[in-house]
């Protein structure tokens, strides 16, 4: 079956394949950080805890509108139960061998299928754009070495990090809506702290914070421009527009 559809069943199916085709002997997770993780992101345990139970939230949501749609339980319930045996998180630091045969061909088909009801069509997300906002990250953090950046600064900034870091990770679970709620954090982040932006607006940190914001709230209209949901989106960007227009133009 060829994908027809970018949604919460194709994404739930290609992880999960993807943990099935680990070895055995690994971590279950060390397994889950590969799977659900960026390539070299350094994430701690409890992160990924949370990566697998947003996992698990996904897979709910599937068989909530496959209930709604009204496909019958007993040809989805079971297969769904494996799947959140496969992703228990009560003993992440057991091998994998003892969850891996809960994901079995069945669920596999059973998710695919599920891709083709769910009426969700998700856009793509540019490589490229991703890349520049994980670049910008990766500076942010850097800039927050100097030891004459304001402490407030600091702080905020260093929250805004692990804000977009999150966004990133949960886009690989939650595809499009990951963004939405990474740009809406944002947008309320910078509004509440907008007094530490204006002490601080010429400096180069803020000047990076701002093409960050850029690149996500551009992502965002990207979306916009190709989601079916085109009314949500213009209510989000409608929103967001002049916040974002106003951080750039703090001078």
């Amino acid at each position: 079956m060829e994908q027809g559809k970018n949604n919460a069943a194709y994404r739930a199916r290609n992880l999960l394949v993807a943990a099935k085709n680990s070895q055995d002997s690994l971590k279950t997770v060390d397994v889950w950080k590969m799977a659900l993780a960026n390539s070299n992101d350094p994430v701690e345990s409890f992160e990924v805890i949370r990566l697998i139970e947003l996992l698990r939230s996904e897979l709910r949501s599937i068989e909530r509108i496959l209930a709604k749609q009204g496909v019958p339980k007993q040809t989805y319930s079971p297969h769904f139960q494996r799947a959140y045996q496969a992703t228990a998180v009560e003993n992440v630091n057991a091998t994998w061998s003892n969850f891996r045969g809960n994901i079995t061909n069945e669920l596999l088909v059973c998710l695919q299928f599920s891709e083709f009801i769910l009426k969700e069509d998700e856009p793509e997300f540019a490589v490229e754009q991703i890349e520049k906002i994980t670049q910008l990250i990766q500076e942010l953090r850097s800039g927050l070495e100097d030891p004459d950046l304001d402490p407030e600064l600091t702080y905020f900034v260093s929250q805004q990090i692990s804000l977009l870091e999150r966004g990133l990770r949960d886009l690989k679970i939650r595809g499009s809506k990951a963004i939405q709620k990474c740009y809406v954090d944002g947008l309320g982040e910078i509004l509440e702290h907008s007094d530490i932006l204006q002490d601080n607006a010429d400096t180069p940190i803020v000047n990076k914070l701002k093409a960050a914001w850029g690149h996500v709230q551009s992502a965002t209209e990207k979306a916009a421009q190709l989601n079916k949901s085109v009314d949500t989106w213009g209510r989000l960007l409608e929103r967001g527009a002049d916040v974002v227009d106003q951080f750039a133009q703090l001078a």
